[in-house]
């Protein structure tokens, strides 16, 4: 009697994984179209010496726009390529191509390290600028209030999503996946 050949099936929660990813991708691609597209019309129409030195009291302030103004192209071909690269990973991890895979794991590896820096950025600049006086009359507790719940409740959230992240990653590389993976490719 002949020995079955093992095939890889294609699991259901690949499928989902790169489904969700390749819709959420798609949106932001054309987020990053349409926000580039203005931002570049804007920007094309300010004449960048010009109007610099025209602003009253041109302080290190202006540091910031000036440098956006000299690379925009750059900064809208940076944004485009996080949009892109994202969404080619999401269509070949639902092709079953390995790079995509690994390409996956390393973006959501990455996408874990920018929320647990965010949550640390968060945690420090909270703390260090007071909303208002302590002496302040009205509803200056209120809001301190106001803003340690959004800082609470946005913290929690960053936590669940870097999980989240962090079992797909783990999920991506047990070896039933690496086989389908491997196999396909």
């Amino acid at each position: 009697m002949d020995e079955p050949q093992l095939t890889p099936s294609n699991s259901v929660f690949v499928n989902v994984v790169a489904w969700i990813s390749i819709v959420i991708n798609s949106m932001a691609l054309l987020a990053a179209v349409v926000l580039g597209s203005f931002f570049y019309m804007f920007f094309s129409t300010i004449d960048q010496e010009q109007s610099l030195d025209r602003l009253p009291n041109s302080e290190p302030i202006f540091a910031i726009p000036e440098f956006i103004l000299g690379f925009s192209e750059v900064l809208l071909g940076i944004i485009l390529l996080f949009a892109v690269v994202p969404l080619a990973s999401s269509i070949g991890l639902l092709l079953r191509k390995n790079w995509a895979r690994l390409l996956f794991i390393v973006m959501l590896g990455i996408n874990i390290l920018y929320t647990i820096i965010g949550i640390a950025v968060q945690l420090f600049m909270h703390g260090e600028f007071p909303f208002f006086p302590e002496n302040a009359p009205g509803m200056g507790h209120e809001i301190e209030r106001m803003f340690d719940t959004i800082s609470f409740v946005s913290t929690a959230f960053s936590i669940f999503i870097a999980g989240l992240y962090g079992w797909i990653i783990w999920k991506l590389s047990t070896p039933p996946i690496i086989y389908e993976f491997k196999t396909l490719d």
